[in-house]
């Protein structure tokens, strides 16, 4: 019994001196912890190229996996107020893991420029030759495209520090928006985006390309007030061989099947007489065209001689 009883008060001193102890220490140590503060985060896979023989094959899984991590730290450090300075590398990894993985492509400018910091300029440089990669991976996709092109001429343009470098920014974007309008589905509407970039042309002196993107926009959409706002860009001379397009076109759509949609009889091609059309010899004649290609540059070539006229 007398043998319990000082086990017990032996076991209450030692608690009591580890406690007397512990709130010595404890203020010092409290101090030491507020002035640590987080360091810069670390990114401790090697090169995409050594990742994509780690992934054993599985590039696609380890894809996700990468890409889901890299938005929950994204996350965690907007929460914190830091800097993600290893997005780049998350992405890189990525693409050369899963080069068609649609998603890291539309959510680059976001993963790298919009941070809870100011972003760097080199992040809108990353950010640049990310998009581009998803272009050329990706080429028919206009959703890439379009966040692309948006991306260099209105959103990472603003911020570029060297004057010819946001002028080349500008320009590439506008250049991509362009490419993205000739991408549009046959449900949807070419944006508003199309039309405003030719502004953008325009002011760099890509004259021909801001025409070229304007009479495809007008070939393609139904809107009124898009085409308006198109043909508004144009000169008075290509504002006139514009509507003059549209007005045969529609003419010659309606005279031969008006009961199809308007992405149907582009398929179909424009209508031909059989019996004069016979031959070689009248290949690519006005009247015998083959498809709507051939009748364009017809159009383009009787407005030409009438214009000489």
């Amino acid at each position: 019994m007398k043998s319990n009883k000082i086990a017990d008060l032996l076991s209450l001193g030692i608690f009591l001196g580890a406690s007397l102890a512990a709130g010595v220490v404890r203020g010092d140590l409290v101090k030491t912890f507020q002035l640590a503060k987080t360091g810069e985060a670390v990114f401790t896979l090697p090169s995409p190229e050594h990742v994509v023989v780690l992934s054993l094959g599985y590039r696609d899984a380890f894809a996700d996996y990468l890409y889901g991590d890299c938005l929950v730290q994204s996350g965690i450090h907007f929460a914190e107020k830091r800097r993600f300075e290893v997005a780049g590398r998350y992405l890189d990894t990525i693409n050369e893991l899963a080069p068609k993985f649609r998603q890291p492509y539309l959510f680059t400018d976001t993963l790298l420029t919009l941070q809870a910091v100011v972003p760097d300029q080199e992040d809108y440089r990353t950010a640049r030759r990310i998009l581009r990669r998803g272009t050329v991976e990706r080429p028919f996709d206009q959703k890439v495209w379009h966040t692309a092109g948006q991306y260099m001429a209105y959103l990472a343009a603003p911020h570029i520090i060297d004057l010819e470098e946001k002028a080349s920014f500008k320009l590439e974007g506008a250049k991509i928006i362009a490419r993205s309008c000739e991408l549009v589905g046959e449900d949807e509407e070419p944006p508003f985006g199309c039309v405003v970039a030719a502004k953008l042309l325009n002011r760099a002196g890509e004259v021909e390309a801001m025409t070229t993107m304007l009479l495809r926009v007008l070939a393609v959409t139904d809107d009124q007030t898009v085409r308006q706002r198109a043909l508004a860009y144009l000169t008075v001379r290509d504002r006139g061989r514009a509507r003059v397009r549209i007005e045969d076109f529609e003419n010659a759509w309606k005279s031969d099947l008006d009961f199809v949609s308007k992405h149907l009889i582009l398929v179909v091609g424009p209508s031909t007489e059989a019996g004069s059309c016979a031959g070689s010899a009248h290949s690519g004649e006005i009247g015998c065209e083959t498809s709507w290609a051939e009748w364009a540059t017809n159009i383009t070539k009787r407005m030409a001689l009438a214009s000489d006229d």
